[in-house]
């Protein structure tokens, strides 16, 4: 084998072990190893090929690799001249949290604030969460523990609930037990929020004159589903011989619908992980939610009406009714709530396009929340139960009542928990078992 083609194979594996390194480098996210390799690659196609290789390779291929060599450069400048301009710009200092209308007014600082606090908030679940000593569900609060999400102080009990200390034993105790997810549990942002059990139990005590004082204990947890919270009822609910179940879910199981459902058999958005290149990066995620919204719309637009669906014959439908048969079985009254979003099917269309950014496919969450509110507004008849639609004023209040799709302001928070008052009157009025009536 002669010289010239001992060279030429050289410099081929030179290239190939470059944009292998590189290749690597960019599906793991390893910065410097992406640099390394692509500055190889780009040494070994430019000058290397050409004076190294001009008695062994003909003319356009030299150029044709030159041209290569100058593209990856230039990438490289590019990502470098990035990377000190973003190391010598200070940014803003970020608001504690986002509206929709502060966000549409700088967008840039809601892109920051959203990847810093998703991020900042998914690195200290395991500062207040366990996993589940029983085995029935993968975690639980550490109980008698305190610790801070944003600028919010959170204080999880003795008995694994989030909120002041509480005694087992009701004793004469009109006692509500509010089941639910993150949207329940309270996503809290400022030292003076409170989460919507805590409103609740404080206006019952503010504006009602009651035979039994009456408390509301927040089983909330993130992440859970209903099926989650149906296992731990025999070790954490029904010790506490609660009076009232308040259940306010519906997100966290609105995949039973997306793949229960042929009326919202959808596909799952795209991942979009982090990488070391600001230019690649941004062109993959592109292409990436290009994709994923053009088949996803052809799917949405063949989709079965919602009439006919057969709602409570899924999965989800099948554990609110299991719900009702375990409650009704330890006597305790169900009230469940519908559930909202910042967006619904009479949003603007500017609106649901905003949310888009942060939750791809919130055209189907949409979708199945309309199909989980019809389901929960069937139940009503059921002895036992009472269902209350917390949608007027909530549902759809993207212009301040919501941090991001589902999880609410303050304000937002107060709506929701003024609506939940008004229709549990009736469960806690004069007559019940709560015997209240309104302070004059």
């Amino acid at each position: 084998m002669g010289p010239k083609v001992m060279h030429g194979m050289g410099t081929a594996l030179l290239v190939v072990a470059g944009l292998a390194l590189a290749i690597q480098g960019y599906i793991e996210n390893f910065a410097a190893q992406f640099f390394v390799g692509v500055l190889t690659a780009a040494l070994t196609l430019g000058p290397l090929t050409w004076f190294g290789l001009r008695d062994w390779l003909p003319l356009h291929a030299r150029r044709a690799a030159a041209m290569i060599s100058i593209y990856l450069i230039t990438l490289l400048g590019i990502e470098a001249g990035w990377r000190i301009q973003s190391a010598l710009h200070t940014e803003p200092p970020l608001p504690a949290f986002y509206n929709y209308q502060t966000a549409r007014e700088d967008p840039n600082g809601f892109r920051r604030w959203w990847s810093a606090n998703v991020e900042r908030f998914l690195n200290q679940f395991d500062e207040f969460a366990m996993k589940d000593p029983s085995g029935l569900n993968p975690y639980v609060l550490i109980p008698n523990h305190d610790h801070k999400t944003f600028e919010s102080k959170i204080h999880v009990n003795a008995l694994g609930f989030r909120g002041r200390e509480i005694e087992r034993t009701k004793g004469n105790r009109f006692r509500i037990v509010a089941i639910g997810e993150s949207t329940t549990w309270g996503l809290t942002f400022q030292p003076e929020d409170r989460t919507w059990p805590e409103l609740l139990e404080k206006w019952i005590a503010e504006r009602f004159q009651c035979a039994r004082p009456v408390e509301v204990i927040n089983a909330g947890m993130p992440g859970w589903t209903l099926a989650n919270q149906i296992k731990r009822f025999g070790n954490d609910i029904w010790p506490l011989k609660p009076d009232l179940l308040l259940s306010y879910h519906g997100y966290n199981g609105f995949d039973w619908f997306f793949f229960g459902l042929d009326s919202v058999n959808a596909i799952a958005p795209p991942l979009l992980p982090e990488r070391p290149s600001w230019i690649l990066g941004g062109l993959e995620r592109t292409v990436l939610l290009s994709s994923f919204r053009s088949r996803y719309n052809k799917q949405r637009e063949g989709a079965d009406p919602l009439a006919g669906v057969a709602l409570l014959n899924n999965p989800y439908g099948r554990l609110y009714q299991r719900l009702i048969q375990v409650s009704r079985a330890h006597d305790t009254k169900v009230v469940i709530s519908t559930f909202n979003m910042a967006v619904n099917g009479e949003s603007p269309e500017e609106v649901v396009r905003f949310y888009e950014f942060t939750v791809p496919d919130v055209r189907m969450r949409i979708r199945a929340n309309e199909l989980h509110n019809r389901m929960v507004l069937s139940l009503s008849d059921r002895p036992g139960v009472q269902v209350i639609d917390t949608g007027p004023g909530v549902d759809g209040a993207y212009l301040d009542g919501y941090v991001d799709l589902a999880h609410m302001t303050q304000q937002g928070r107060e709506r929701f928990a003024e609506s939940l008052l008004a229709g549990l009157e009736t469960s806690i009025g004069a007559g019940t078992r709560a015997d209240c009536v309104r302070k004059r």
